[in-house]
């Protein structure tokens, strides 16, 4: 998929920049090779969720590009984002092709598993479990995007995320940042220590959705 697309239209994104709303057709699929970008969908009462976040090497838009149904969801750069867009026709015609096919459609399934996994840890774990794995998992993300591992989420977008409460999510960071484990500032979380999180998340390592995450 990378050599397919590789040459496209790379453009430059400074943060924060959205695309078109939820609803609207929108002719471009994003590929990004670097760079830190939120999903968010929107209700018709107001309420809203950020569904996953999209790093360096993931597509945006596929969706409405393949069964060509409105956007269903706004992507929002969290960080600098490089992007090589596409039309909606130049990544069917990518689908033709049975390599490119092949690829995408294991990079669609990947995507499903840890969207599976996602849906699992908000129905059976507690706040505090799904806020830890919430953190591992972005610290991967801001470190494939950029390189730097740290997380630039407000409180009320982490309560979003993990689905529960800001409140919620302010009284587990306090005792995360009072046992050493995060530093935070504003719109900002750095992962301290590591090991002590992923002891929090009961061992969840997001390339697997289970085991400790090693740490150096």
């Amino acid at each position: 998929m990378a050599s397919s697309a590789g040459n496209r239209d790379p453009r430059t994104l400074r943060t924060p920049r959205r695309a078109p709303a939820p609803g609207r057709h929108h002719p471009a699929r994003a590929r990004g090779p670097r760079g830190l970008r939120k999903v968010v969908r929107s209700e018709i009462d107001g309420s809203r969720a950020i569904l996953t976040l999209r790093a360096a090497g993931d597509v945006v838009g596929d969706l409405a590009a393949v069964d060509l149904q409105p956007r269903s969801a706004t992507v929002t750069a969290l960080t600098t984002t490089v992007t090589r867009l596409l039309t909606g026709p130049q990544f069917r015609r990518f689908l033709t092709r049975p390599a490119f096919a092949a690829g995408f459609a294991a990079y669609t399934v990947g995507r499903l598993r840890t969207s599976d996994a996602q849906r699992v840890a908000l129905a059976v774990l507690p706040v505090r479990e799904r806020l830890a794995r919430a953190l591992i998992h972005l610290d991967r993300e801001s470190q494939r995007a950029d390189g730097r591992p740290l997380i630039r989420l407000s409180q009320a977008e982490l309560a979003e995320l993990v689905g529960t409460s800001r409140n919620a999510v302010v009284a587990e960071l306090t005792a995360l940042r009072e046992a050493g484990i995060v530093a935070t500032g504003r719109r900002e979380i750095t992962i301290v220590d590591p090991a002590a999180l992923s002891c929090r998340s009961q061992g969840f390592r997001p390339e697997l959705g289970r085991e400790p995450r090693v740490s150096d």
